[in-house]
């Protein structure tokens, strides 16, 4: 990989991913958009260069034409609630049209080029056949769907990785997990009864999967539409809640069944094949440690996320 494409580069997992790849040596190109405010900084030499678009189709052709990508990392989403025409416009485009701009840039340039995808297990809420779990879900479904026909139609080679819960440094998302490390003593956390089954997956290790997977088609493995990049460490909300607190060193009261379960709720997440190569590597509590220490930097410095 020397010249590498990443969307949704200023989300979580995106900032995290650009860091890793500008440590390879690669050219890094994180896509962004104008009035999106960075929360990677780039510094001079660090192989990471912003590339702002607008949106469109003739953006996303404009910018394969002048990098010529030989990699693309495609992490852009929207998980937001449709609950208005224009929520549901929002959803749709940032999860299937977004995607499909970027394809057909692909396809047009006729160079290769290597698509990662990262998926939901919202895509996969149990039934047979499985059913999404909400318009964001079946609008990333939708999406994935259209991978095979651009495989048989280009030189694009893609998977998908789908993706559980993410938690690691510098997550501003408002994810449970961060509210337990910055909750102050004596705070009572309000949730629902807790049945829930969670895979709980540490940033960097879901970053080794994306590259990995990269990694893998370059060489021309032959790999399924999608793989599960899971946690190896499926359990109850409440048990994982309790371990997560163990693991900080914190003491909070936790309201079981304060809060309605939701109709999104997946009680039991897909499994599905694990990327061949791949495993976790990161314990609960490394990956504990590591984000209460870069919470700890972080408060220190003075930074606001």
């Amino acid at each position: 990989m020397r010249r590498i494409l990443v969307t949704g580069a200023t989300g979580f997992l995106g900032t995290h991913l650009i860091r890793r790849l500008a440590e390879s040596g690669s050219e890094v190109f994180a896509v962004r958009r104008s009035e999106q405010q960075d929360r990677y900084v780039n510094r001079p030499g660090d192989g990471v260069m912003p590339v702002y678009t607008d949106g469109t189709f003739e953006s996303a052709e404009r910018t394969i034409r002048e990098l010529h990508p030989d990699t693309v990392f495609h992490l852009a989403s929207w998980a937001g609630e449709a609950t208005t025409a224009a929520d549901s416009r929002r959803v749709i485009e940032a999860n299937f049209v977004v995607g499909v701009q970027w394809l057909e840039a692909l396809r047009h340039s006729g160079h290769e080029c290597v698509f990662v995808n990262a998926g939901s297990f919202w895509q996969f809420r149990p039934g047979d056949p499985p059913v999404p779990n909400s318009l964001y879900a079946a609008a990333k479904q939708a999406f994935q769907a259209m991978l095979p026909w651009y495989m048989a139609n280009s030189a694009i080679r893609s998977t998908t990785l789908v993706l559980y819960d993410l938690y690691g440094p510098f997550d501003w998302r408002g994810k449970l997990w961060q509210r337990l490390l910055e909750a102050t003593p004596g705070e009572v956390i309000a949730l629902s009864e807790g049945n829930q089954l969670i895979e709980l997956v540490y940033v960097s290790d879901a970053v080794r999967a994306l590259i990995h997977a990269a990694q893998l088609l370059h060489l021309g493995t032959a790999l399924e539409s999608h793989y599960a990049v899971d946690s190896g460490n499926r359990q109850p909300l409440r048990e994982l809640v309790q371990e997560f607190l163990r693991c900080a060193g914190k003491h909070l009261r936790v309201d079981w069944g304060r809060l309605p379960q939701t109709p999104l709720t997946i009680l039991t997440p897909w499994t599905g094949p694990r990327l061949p190569g791949w495993a976790p590597e990161t314990s609960l509590q490394a990956g504990v440690a590591e984000t209460l220490a870069a919470l700890g930097r972080t408060v220190l410095a003075g930074v606001t996320k």
